[in-house]
């Protein structure tokens, strides 16, 4: 394994992250790798690699000496400047244990607040869970895993926000729905079952003539 300490610039808006990385390839071929952050991967998704620019800081022996590194990079001045993607001393990752304070989660709603993507984001982020890249791509849930979804569920109320997008969806479906026609009335509907409860081989017409 090689350790080291890199810094990913990004050119749009010139923030950065430093990160410590262990890979098992060469340093040098580790060229398409700039971070596993939120941020950083939504950028990449949105306007490609061609985005950032990566430095190796330092190159470390062990973990010992890369975490000695990474909380020597990632202070508290660095976190504490505006141009910084990471969030907290040491560095940005996902720590186990690390949890922010009501504070932290307070700015980063603030900041996300009215935050919306682009269609073209929108496509690259279906397009990366669509197919064979879908984790669930040929496999089905088992009945013991649906009866613990369904369990967690079982007397939480949904949301207003919840309900609100559960109106809009049906709405949405039904403004598209395929409208049904009686072969023998020429009565329409979108409701392709009510449709034959009372008309085709049920409909008045046909059973007069």
């Amino acid at each position: 394994m090689n350790y080291y300490i890199y810094k990913t610039t990004t050119t749009i808006n010139n923030k950065y992250y430093i990160g410590a990385r262990a890979c098992k390839g060469s340093i040098e071929e580790d060229i398409h790798y700039f971070g596993s952050g939120k941020v950083i991967k939504e950028l990449r998704l949105q306007y490609g690699e061609g985005i950032f620019l990566k430095e190796i800081l330092e190159v470390c022996e062990c973990k010992e000496t890369l975490a000695e590194a990474e909380r020597k990079y990632v202070n508290k001045r660095e976190v504490s400047d505006k141009h910084c993607y990471n969030q907290r001393q040491g560095g940005g990752g996902n720590i186990k244990g690390c949890k922010h304070t009501e504070e932290r989660n307070k700015n980063l709603s603030e900041k996300l607040t009215g935050r919306k993507q682009s269609e073209a984001h929108k496509k690259r982020k279906g397009d990366a869970i669509r197919g064979e890249k879908n984790g669930m791509f040929g496999r089905k849930h088992t009945e013991e895993s649906k009866a613990k979804m369904s369990n967690t569920q079982l007397g939480v109320p949904a949301t207003d926000k919840q309900k609100e997008a559960a109106s809009k969806g049906q709405k949405l479906r039904w403004a598209n729905a395929i409208i049904y026609t009686c072969v023998h009335c020429g009565k329409e509907s979108k409701n392709k079952g009510m449709l034959n409860r009372w008309h085709n081989d049920n409909c008045k017409k046909r059973l007069i003539e």
